[in-house]
């Protein structure tokens, strides 16, 4: 006679498979910050990329254009029409950008437009005393209306104090910082404070190529 033998299979209890689902929660809520943080990152560094392109077609129209830094709209002839052929159209947006009815994220810093102060032209590279200290483009904020370049210059815009600058720009578009453009096609990502020591300081070249005062000047263009 034979005995059949018994199987028993061994199955999880109630208890373990909460366990196991908790386990699960915690795993998950620490990962899922982690991936948004890396995605931003990842969304930062196309935004910096855009801009080195930005920075490196700038050289190039320079170099054709008797030493000449793109310009303004205000001058009939934008930087975007000046480095269009040098770029194409894919380096025009950050992805972070909520303006999805705007077709380009960046403005010009206005001190190097043409015709600025009188007697005082930052439209050529070689006349900036500081390239690699002076901002060229920036990210627009969300709700910046100002078209294809900033108002630094107009006091009666808030000039570039912190408070007129943040309206102006996207200060913490990605993980609290922003990207900069400047002058010599280097880009820095900068956190609001630094910024707003550059603003402040008054050696400072960020935004004025002569250096900051206490007081902005009243831009000549309309």
């Amino acid at each position: 006679m034979y005995l059949k033998k018994r199987c028993v299979i061994a199955g999880f209890s109630l208890i373990e498979l909460l366990v196991v689902i908790v386990v699960i929660a915690i795993l998950a809520s620490m990962l899922v910050p982690a991936l948004g943080k890396a995605k931003q990152a990842a969304r930062s560094a196309h935004c910096k990329n855009n801009l080195r392109q930005l920075g490196m077609a700038s050289l190039l129209y320079s170099q054709e254009s008797e030493d000449d830094l793109p310009g303004s709209a205000h001058g009939g002839h934008s930087w975007l029409a000046s480095l269009f052929p040098y770029t194409g159209t894919n380096v025009f947006r950050c992805l972070d950008d909520r303006a999805v009815q705007r077709l380009y994220s960046y403005a010009l810093n206005d001190f190097l437009v043409h015709g600025l102060v009188p007697g005082q032209d930052f439209s050529h590279r070689l006349k900036i005393p500081a390239p690699s200290a002076t901002l060229f483009m920036a990210e627009k904020s969300d709700k910046y209306r100002g078209g294809d370049h900033f108002h630094f210059a107009d006091r009666f815009d808030g000039g570039y104090t912190p408070g007129a600058f943040d309206a102006q720009v996207a200060t913490k578009r990605h993980l609290e910082s922003s990207n900069y453009l400047y002058v010599d096609s280097h880009v820095e990502s900068h956190k609001p404070g630094r910024v707003h020591n550059y603003l402040t300081n008054h050696m400072s070249r960020f935004i004025n190529p002569l250096g900051h005062s206490n007081t902005s000047i009243k831009s000549t263009i309309p």
